[in-house]
Formats: structure tokens, C-alpha cells, sequence
């Protein structure tokens, strides 16, 4: 029988369980959607233990439905980095797992510009200064839950937990350690000076092994109860956008890959982390590739899918909002296709959860200009997806000036690349040509493939012969002059305009 490699993949809406066979083509999947709780308004929270539920309903389904094709001989883990959950001696979840775009932490965060200072940490860490960061949710927990933090004994990523559950060992990798703000990624270690500038202990983080590395066997128990075979070998792969830019490159052999979610940006590349201040300021974010000794610089739009799917829940003709099947993603194409480009004047801002590049700001916040009563929800659709790739095409230009070299082609995976009209406004809008492979799960990829070269089941990479179809999207030349004046004359004007009083309305 073949040997079968799975990837698990848990993102900020779903959890995705995919199936491989060692050429990376995809045997079977299934998603579970999650929910995301909010106990006040701007906070944001995930039942850790419904994730784990959803992870095993996902992996019984996948384990039945290949079982006569072949076994499954390892299970990579991705998800989203910053959300994490501390657990006590016993391994019982404490508390909620904390959104990784909640907001909750910004007094932590200003103590730490006070006090360490943002330069520094950056020296250090790689990462941007931000509320998002998991060290400040520790911080946060104690202060705000006493009784909670001093029954952890661990914080675990999403990744991390998973595996716990799965294998009853308690690891991470360095691109998950990296996004913690307490990891040093140049020395492949816990900061302790950082930690213990926060009054934590290194102990409270699990220890880091190199992506793909072994995280244990699954546990017997688990195994019968989700029917997978005993001794599956089970792996920590990495930050979700990293593993899905690995499998990305693995089937595409293009090194820029835009990775699409609730957030998207740009993953590039390189051999060591520019740790300076022009970086930090332009909010590019270093850390540890999930190859050893390789280093990514990740660029991100905050809210992307997020800025859609708000769309979708609340331009309901109906007016019921919270009805998740009032208006499809279909609708939204179909409504954004009906109008002219460039809105009849009307632009959007995305920056619904602040802007990460080029200029991080936390203070950020979206914004509509140029609405008249002539507009339409239509145009509100189309305008944000067109913000969304005029916002894009910051990062893009930034990218590109800090690596001193154009992107011909660039690679997009992830659940915004299956929408054909949101990448053709794509290619046009950054007048550069997209590769999309035909993989629907970049990520649950990427991971498989970390996890079964780390168990040896695939040696080298080289041996993998993908046979993967790839769509070709070149600019619409009709459209590009057009577009690129919209860009250059009006968007990239709206910012700094904004800027000043979105944080002085927060403050």
C-alpha cells in the first residue's frame, strides 16, 4: 500500500485536515469551521478544546476515507502563530486561546516601547512591536487573570496544543518560537533576557525543534479513537503563511509567494535577517524559515479575507447580519463585477485591523472616501477589493526596494487564490504576473511535506514530481494605465491623511 502523509492546518475560521501521497498530490480533506467567541466587542477568542474536537472529527474523516489507498505514515501541524493557550500540569486547557489579532494587550505593549524599547526588541526578535505578540498575552493573563496564570505551566501555540493532544509531548519550531516576541532568531533560542525582563520563566515555552522534527508518536489511545495507525509520526511544521510559502514553492519553483487568508501578504526569502530600523519602521517582520539556516521577511495586509468575509455578513440585502448564508462569496464577485473599475471615484482603505506594511500602524483603521449617493453596496464590494490589491501593491514596492530587485512572477496560494476575479484585479492592479497552482491547501502541504521529510519518508525534496496544473494571470494592459493612476495620484495620498486622526481618535 502507498505512503500516505497528512497535513493539519488551523486558521483563524477553519480547521483543515488534507491527505498526500508523496508527489504532493492531494487524496482527500475535510474542514471544520470554528468559532470565534467574543466576550466584549473588539476581543476575540477560540474554545481550545472545540479546535481539538474539529482537529480529530477532520482526522477521522480523512484517516476512513484513504484507508484503502494506503497508510498514513506521518501528520504535519500549521496554524496561525501568535493565538496560544496555557495549559496546567495535567495539559487541561486554562483559558480561552486569544485571537491573534485581538487588541486586548496594548497597555503591555506600551510598557514594552517603555521599557526595552521597540528598536531593541526588533534586534532581537525580528518582530514589529505589537499587541498581537504572544509574550503580552502572557502578560496579559497575569495581570487580568491571576488565579489562571499561576496554574500554567506551558503556552502553547495552536500547533503546539494540537500536538499535545496528539502525542502528549509539548514542543514548537523556530517560525512558530519566532512570533512569540520572546524567541531569539538569530541565536535559535528562548530570549531570556526578554523573558525575564517581563518576570516570566523560560519554562513557561515549550521546547523548539527544527520544523518538520519529530514532536513524538501519536498516543495509542488517540490513534484508536480516531482511527489512525499506532505510531504515526507526528510533527510541529511551522507558521501557517511559512509552510504554505514551502509548499508553494515546492510545486511552483517561484520564490515570492503571496499567501492569502484572513490576512495576506508577501513571503520572501533570505539567508540572514536585516534587523534595522528601516525595516522595523516599513513593518517587516523576520523570522526563522522553516528550511534551517533560511530566513523569511513577511509583509502583511491585516485584515484581507477578513475585510471580505466582514463584506459578506453584513451587505445582506435582507439586513440579516448574522446569517452566515444571507450573501456568498459568489455574490460578492457577481456584485463587484456589475460596476466600473475604480468605483466611479470611490475608494476603500482595508485597513480594518490596522496596517502592517509598508509603515506598521496599530492606531490604523478603514476608511471609504469619495461616497456619493449615486453609490451603491455594490460599489462598497468592488471598492474594497480593489483597496485590497492598491494596498497590496505597497507591500509589493516596498518588498521589492528593500531587496533591490523586481518580482516578475509571484506565486498566491491560500483561499483567496481560488477567487479568479479578485486575482485578475490582482494582476492588473500590481502589474506583475501570478502563478496559481492547483493546490487548494498550501498549507496543510507545506506541513505533510516538513513532516515526512523530517520522518524520513521523503529524503530529499528533489524527489518529490509534483503534478500540479498552474493558472497564468497576466495584466489586463487595458487596464493597467488606468489603474496605476488611481494608485499613484489618489491612493497612496489617503493614508498619511488618515493617519493622524485615526490615532488621535483612539487615544
Amino acid at each position: 500500500m502507498a505512503d500516505i502523509i497528512v497535513g493539519i492546518d488551523v486558521g483563524s475560521t477553519n480547521v483543515k485536515v488534507v491527505a498526500f501521497d508523496l508527489n504532493a498530490n492531494q487524496l482527500s480533506g475535510y474542514s471544520e469551521r470554528l468559532t470565534v467567541y467574543h466576550p466584549k466587542a473588539d476581543w476575540s477568542e477560540y474554545d481550545l478544546d472545540e479546535t481539538w474536537e474539529a482537529t480529530k472529527v477532520c482526522l477521522s474523516r480523512v484517516a476512513d476515507s484513504v484507508r484503502e489507498t494506503g497508510e498514513i505514515k506521518a501528520i504535519g501541524i500549521t496554524s496561525v502563530a501568535e493565538t496560544g493557550v496555557p495549559i496546567d500540569e495535567h495539559g487541561k486547557c486554562l483559558f480561552p486561546g486569544i485571537a491573534w489579532y485581538d487588541p486586548r494587550t496594548e497597555a503591555e505593549t506600551e510598557w514594552w516601547d517603555s521599557e526595552v524599547g521597540a528598536n531593541r526588541i526588533y534586534e532581537i526578535t525580528g518582530v514589529p512591536l505589537h499587541p498581537k505578540c504572544s509574550i503580552s498575552k502572557i502578560m496579559w493573563l497575569r495581570q487580568n487573570e491571576p488565579e489562571v496564570f499561576a496554574k500554567t505551566r506551558k503556552w502553547l501555540s495552536v500547533s503546539d496544543f494540537v500536538a499535545f493532544r496528539l502525542t502528549g509531548e509539548c514542543c514548537t519550531d523556530p517560525s512558530l518560537a519566532g512570533r512569540t516576541m520572546a524567541f531569539d532568531i538569530t541565536g535559535k533560542k528562548w530570549a531570556k533576557g526578554l523573558i525575564e525582563t517581563a518576570g516570566l520563566e523560560e519554562e513557561l515555552f515549550p521546547e523548539v525543534r527544527e520544523s518538520g522534527a519529530s514532536a513524538g508518536i501519536i498516543r495509542k489511545s488517540v490513534a484508536r479513537e480516531i482511527g489512525l495507525p499506532v505510531g504515526t509520526y507526528v510533527s510541529v511544521s511551522g507558521h501557517d503563511h511559512i509552510c504554505a510559502s514551502f509548499g508553494a514553492r515546492v510545486v511552483a519553483g517561484v520564490p515570492v509567494v503571496n499567501s492569502t487568508g484572513t490576512a495576506e501578504g508577501f513571503v520572501v526569502r533570505g539567508d540572514s535577517p536585516v534587523l534595522d530600523d528601516d525595516y522595523r519602521k516599513a513593518g517587516w517582520a523576520w523570522g526563522c524559515d522553516v528550511i534551517p539556516d533560511r530566513y523569511t521577511m513577511f509583509g502583511t495586509a491585516t485584515a484581507s479575507g477578513a475585510a471580505i468575509e466582514w463584506l459578506r455578513r453584513n451587505l445582506s440585502p435582507s439586513g440579516r447580519h448574522n446569517r452566515p448564508d444571507v450573501l456568498t462569496y459568489e455574490d460578492l464577485i457577481c456584485e463587484a463585477k456589475s460596476v466600473e473599475p475604480g468605483c466611479l471615484g470611490m475608494m476603500a482603505v482595508p485597513h480594518f485591523r490596522g496596517r502592517g506594511c509598508p509603515e506598521r500602524d496599530r492606531f490604523a483603521r478603514g476608511a471609504f472616501v469619495g461616497v456619493s449617493t449615486f453609490h451603491d453596496h455594490r460599489y462598497f464590494v468592488r471598492a474594497v477589493f480593489e483597496g485590497l490589491c492598491y494596498e497590496l501593491r505597497s507591500i509589493l514596492e516596498a518588498a521589492e526596494k528593500h531587496a533591490g530587485n523586481i518580482f516578475e512572477e509571484i506565486v498566491v496560494i491560500g483561499g483567496g487564490a481560488r477567487n479568479m476575479f479578485w486575482q485578475e484585479l490582482k494582476a492588473t492592479i500590481l502589474n506583475r504576473r501570478l502563478v496559481i497552482p492547483e493546490i487548494s491547501e498550501g498549507g496543510a502541504l507545506g506541513a505533510a511535506l516538513l513532516a515526512a521529510c523530517g520522518s524520513g519518508i521523503i529524503r530529499e525534496l528533489g524527489d518529490v514530481r509534483p503534478n500540479v496544473d498552474k493558472h497564468i494571470l497576466d495584466p489586463n494592459t487595458s487596464l493597467s494605465e488606468f489603474y496605476d493612476d488611481l494608485y499613484r495620484n489618489k491612493y497612496v495620498q489617503l493614508y498619511p491623511l488618515l493617519k493622524t486622526l485615526n490615532k488621535e481618535s483612539q487615544c
